[in-house]
This record gives C-alpha cells, structure tokens and sequence, in this order.
C-alpha cells in the first residue's frame, strides 16, 4: 500500500527521508512488540527441536541472502 501511495506521487519527494524514518520507526515497534510479547518458558519447554529447526532457517535464509548480494556484486 505504502509503494502504491508512493508511486501514484502523493507524497511529496520533500517528504521522503521523514517518511522513510517514520518506517524504520515503525518497524522497530513492530518487531519490539512481538518480542515482547514472545513466552520464553512456553518456548523452552516445546524442546530443542523447533529452536534448532528456526536457528537452521535463519542461517538458510542468511547465508543465500549474502550469496545474492555477493553475485551481484553488492559486497
């Protein structure tokens, strides 16, 4: 919705560091949000193995993140 309200112009180009600060804003709320609200112990007591499934999808998704950007010469 946000890219649509962008492209369509209706956001003045003066406006864009402002808005593009009020979205990383928000996001850290977001995400502060759903950490706090995340059990611990109801986390810890459904065992190692979905910790360790989650830990293996995020080293996935970071390692062929990283491979992406090295491909198109990011880093």
């Amino acid at each position: 919705m946000a890219s649509g309200i962008r492209t369509a112009g209706l956001i003045p180009n003066d406006w864009q560091p402002y808005v593009a600060e009020l979205a990383t804003f928000m996001i850290v709320m977001a995400l502060t949000s759903i950490g706090l609200s995340a059990d611990l112990r109801r986390m810890a007591a459904t065992g190692a193995r979905p910790i360790l499934l989650g830990t293996g999808v995020w080293a996935a998704v970071a390692i062929s993140s990283l491979i992406v950007q090295r491909a198109l010469g990011q880093i």
